[in-house]
């Protein structure tokens, strides 16, 4: 990348299926962006799986180890300047390793990992620009992960867990003990959408994963994600990751 006031370099870097990094530490706090795969990672006694869309900081001189799925994982590491850090840390709880996941995050980890792979005399630009967009994502995903009550980040974790599947408003009301209504106008409050808007956007993220790992025809990828057919799909993909299901697999291979 050209010189920056925010970001001293940005990687692109590929961990082996099924490997492991045994614990260890790194002289400068960074930020991972998952592309692709999954992985747990252990830091300070937690232990925690992260996946597309997952964005992880990890303080200079934290000790933690990971371990990769038998898909490995894609990850842009990126180094923050004294600057962004500084930033960040008037924002965000730094100290605690904080991490966040959103389908904002996965389009912009596809987007810059194209860009760093398929470099032009306009990627540092563009790649910059993205990066500055996941601080601005990421400070947002906090503050709202900091203002939900507990019984909604209860909700929106059980539409995590049953991914593909689609709960009724009225069943995630009535395991959360609250109206419908209530659930509703509370949900689009403290994450900034609906309840059926963040589970179609759970669904695309799903959808991306098997179109990355498997070789299944878009159609039938699009039925076992919960959509009507292959144009439900293309139509609810392009508005998460802004291009097509196609388009997204040939750039992914």
């Amino acid at each position: 990348m050209h010189q920056s006031p925010w970001i001293i370099s940005a990687t692109l870097k590929q961990y082996a299926a099924g490997s492991s990094m045994d614990r260890h530490l790194h002289d400068r706090a960074s930020l991972s962006l998952v592309v692709n795969g999954e992985y747990e990672e252990n830091i300070r006694g937690r232990a925690k799986t992260h996946n597309s869309g997952h964005l992880v900081f990890c303080p200079a001189d934290e000790p933690h180890a990971q371990r990769f799925s038998r898909d490995g994982a894609l990850k842009v590491l990126v180094v923050p300047s004294a600057a962004a850090l500084d930033y960040l840390g008037e924002r965000l709880p730094l100290t605690s390793a904080p991490s966040a996941c959103s389908v904002q995050l996965a389009g912009l980890g596809t987007r810059l990992s194209h860009e760093l792979r398929h470099p032009d005399d306009f990627s540092p630009l563009v790649a910059e620009g993205l990066l500055l967009e996941m601080f601005g994502h990421f400070c947002r995903k906090q503050s709202h992960q900091e203002s939900a009550a507990q019984w909604l980040r209860d909700v929106r974790d059980q539409l995590h867990a049953q991914t593909p599947v689609q709960p009724s408003l009225d069943a995630l009301a009535n395991t959360a003990g609250r109206h419908p209504v209530h659930l509703a106008r509370s949900f689009k409050r403290a994450y900034g959408k609906t309840v059926g808007e963040y589970a179609r956007e759970l669904r695309v993220r799903h959808a991306a994963g098997l179109l990355r790992s498997t070789l299944m025809p878009i159609a039938d990828i699009a039925l076992a994600c919960g959509f009507c057919d292959q144009a439900h799909l293309s139509h609810s993909f392009r508005i998460v990751y802004g291009c097509s299901p196609g388009r997204y697999r040939e750039e992914q291979r």
